[in-house]
């Protein structure tokens, strides 16, 4: 799960533990949420570099779903054009370049 900009910590934020709780429950075997480094900025070169390294593996990708919510719908999609992954879920998708050149 790809939290929006600015939660931390993400489990105490919106709505991300009752979904991981969830997707558990109904048989989901490795759910990960974790803090985003620069958690008010999404920017491509720092969290798409911190999800590789902690929560999707390249060699995992085709077996990883992405659920990302505002920006981190757009980091699940930068993510999708690199890797191919399982699928995607974007919720409350943010819809901008957001200022970053990368």
């Amino acid at each position: 799960i790809l939290p929006g900009n600015g939660c931390t910590p993400v489990l105490d934020c919106n709505w991300y533990a009752w979904a991981a709780m969830e997707l558990k429950r109904a048989g989901v075997a490795d759910v990960r949420v974790r803090d985003m480094p620069d958690p008010l900025f999404c920017r491509e070169k720092t969290w798409d570099k911190f999800i590789l390294a902690e929560m999707m593996r390249p060699e995992e990708a085709e077996r990883t779903i992405l659920v990302g919510h505002s920006t981190g719908a757009v980091a699940s999609m930068r993510l999708a054009e690199v890797h191919k992954v399982a699928g995607v879920c974007v919720i409350a998708a943010y819809d901008g370049h957001m200022g970053d050149a990368t």
